[in-house]
């Protein structure tokens, strides 16, 4: 401290230091810049084509398609879409020419063939389920009605599959539902909410029943075939509203019968509903909850956390053994991004039709918005997971669509893929027909309304929901077995994911006559992937998505033409097209004499 009081007496102040500067400072040379090495592309090993191979694909394949030919009718050939939506609102609105002009109308395909649900609120009396009511479908089943008369009956008395057109003006109680049957584009039922404080006459069950009748004239319904068997009475404040309950005199089959329901309020008919009556007795056993469905629904649970906690495990593991690759599964997630930006869009117009009258529109649709949006976050999400867990595990099995891999492994995984697709089929032929021949224990799950029949070009969403899930199932089989390949015993991946697979195909629901073919249709389904993933398609990466692609592919080709419209068999048979594209793609090309040397 001395010495620099002095030095700052000596010379008369502090000197100033010299500029500092980076280039003052000593500085090290940088690092030579070590060059990325490039990882060569590993081809995987060539797997032959035995004659064996080939002897049991040509033999299941043509097994399969008699068994296509011979299949027992199922509930699902009732769907026949021949008109479009757009039709059906012509439709509507030709049949209610006289009805108040409101701001918004939507359509909707809908399940149909429901029954009467009395504890409904949606309004006094009770409503008809939304939903296929598959309980009376299998009630039908099990007293011996031919399952052939049954579709008759979903697409002349009580229909299946049909159109649902909404009419409504946003923030009002006044809306109008008109149900288009869309194989002979005839109007088959309309009910009208409105206001329970509308004003209107108090009529007598008389008169009120007098324009009921009237009802079945203008619906093409025979009234004399009918019997009423319920009059409800509803005091509303500035009204009187009646609803009536006609059933049919000769019953479907057994106890059940087809019912229409007619509601008058005040002097106007405001609701024409046909619904299936059956037994309540049979809803209650079919409802009953035993020790046993407990059992089934703990085992789908495990069996359900037993398959996702193996996968996690297995991406867990991908990533510890291997670097985290991420720049390849990006790129291709940002060209498959597209495919669920575009289903999104198309259904944002289809969910316009739950609209809640007591919200306001531009609320509805911005929280239809923000859901969609979410959607779209988490379907890409899990593209790019999915890719990133094959990229972990197999890191050469995204090189698998290169013409160098698709010559050593591409007629093999065809093969296998073919031989999956044909057991797969005789096994649901063969569980249909078991059940054909014995009805009382019998089971359906109702309807499949295929929503592609209400939207534009549907062959784009098919193909590309076929790519999408043949990625995430091939991402989610490949890390299923690396969570398990540590273990050292080749058989413990196909044997886990059997186990597996039948626990999540028990059917916690079936009644006690149902469980003994409930367990054998289980039981099957886990035997044959087990043999599948043994014996058939083993180790061939490009088996697996290619399996599940094809299955995708043509499983939504039948279903569209299945429907005798233009469009949509257009629309099957580009997929078919796709199918034979995807065929020759992987099957064409072939191994050199250098690769087999």
């Amino acid at each position: 401290m001395l010495i620099s009081i002095v030095l700052y007496v000596r010379n008369r102040g502090f000197q100033p230091d010299e500029d500092l500067s980076n280039a003052t400072l000593p500085t090290n040379p940088a690092p030579p810049r070590a060059e990325e090495e490039r990882r060569p592309v590993e081809l995987p090993a060539p797997i032959a084509v035995t004659r064996l191979n080939l002897i049991v694909c040509v033999v299941v394949v043509a097994l399969a398609c008699a068994a296509i030919a011979v299949r027992p009718l199922t509930v699902d050939d009732a769907v026949d879409y021949r008109t479009t939506g757009a039709d059906a609102q012509r439709s509507a609105s030709q049949w209610a020419a006289g009805a108040p002009h409101y701001a918004k109308t939507f359509t909707h395909p809908l399940a149909g063939f429901r029954s009467w649900d009395r504890d409904s609120d949606r309004e006094e009396g009770g409503a008809p389920l939304s939903g296929f009511d598959s309980i009376a479908a299998e009630y039908l089943i099990q007293k011996g009605f031919p399952i052939h008369d049954l579709v008759e009956v979903m697409k002349t008395k009580i229909e299946a599959a049909t159109w649902m057109v909404r009419s409504f003006t946003p923030l009002q109680k006044d809306e109008m539902l008109v149900e288009v049957d869309p194989r002979v584009a005839r109007v088959i039922g309309y009910h009208r909410y409105q206001e329970q404080k509308k004003p209107g006459p108090r009529l007598e069950q008389a008169a009120a029943l007098a324009i009921a009748l009237r009802a079945f004239q203008r619906f093409g319904v025979d009234a004399n075939a009918f019997e009423l068997k319920e009059a409800l009475a509803f005091q509303q404040p500035n009204r009187g509203d009646w609803l009536f309950h006609f059933q049919e005199r000769r019953p479907i089959a057994a106890d059940a019968y087809r019912r229409i329901s007619v509601r008058v309020a005040g002097d106007q008919m405001t609701q024409f509903t046909t619904t299936v009556k059956i037994p309540d007795a049979f809803y209650r056993e079919a409802n009953a909850q035993t020790l046993l469905n407990v059992v089934f629904t703990i085992l789908r649970i495990v069996g359900f956390l037993g398959i996702l906690s193996l996968i996690v495990a297995g991406f867990v593991v991908a990533a510890r053994r291997n670097r985290f690759q991420w720049k390849r599964p990006l790129r291709w997630t940002l060209v498959l991004a597209l495919i669920p930006i575009l289903a999104s869009l198309v259904h944002l117009r289809l969910d316009q039709f739950g609209y809640n009258t007591s919200m306001g529109w531009d609320t509805f649709l911005t929280n239809l918005t923000v859901d969609r949006l979410r959607t779209i976050g988490l379907q890409i999400g899990l593209i790019f997971l999915a890719l990133a867990g094959i990229e972990a595990t197999f890191p050469h099995a995204l090189d698998l669509t290169r013409r160098e891999a698709r010559a050593r492994v591409g007629r093999a995984a065809l093969i296998a893929a073919l031989i999956a697709l044909g057991a797969a089929v005789i096994r649901r032929v063969g569980v249909q027909i078991i059940m054909l021949h014995f009805p009382s224990v019998a089971w359906t799950s109702g309807i499949d309304v295929p929503i592609e029949v209400a939207i534009p070009l549907p062959f784009i969403l098919g193909i590309g929901d076929a790519i999408i899930r043949s990625i995430e199932v091939a991402a989610a089989a490949a890390l299923f077995v690396t969570a398990l390949r540590g273990a050292n015993r080749p058989w413990l991946p196909s044997a886990a994911a059997a186990v597996a697979y039948f626990c999540t195909s028990l059917d916690s629901s079936a009644t006690l006559r149902q469980t003994p073919l409930m367990l054998l249709s289980a039981a099957s389904a886990a035997l044959l992937l087990w043999l599948l993933t043994t014996y058939v398609m083993r180790n061939n990466l490009l088996a697996y998505p290619l399996a599940v692609a094809l299955a995708l592919l043509l499983s939504d080709a039948a279903t569209l033409l299945q429907n005798h419209r233009a469009d949509l068999q257009t629309a099957g048979i580009v997929e078919i097209a796709a199918v034979i594209a995807l065929v020759i793609w992987i099957a064409a090309p072939r191994s050199s004499p250098i690769e087999h040397a």
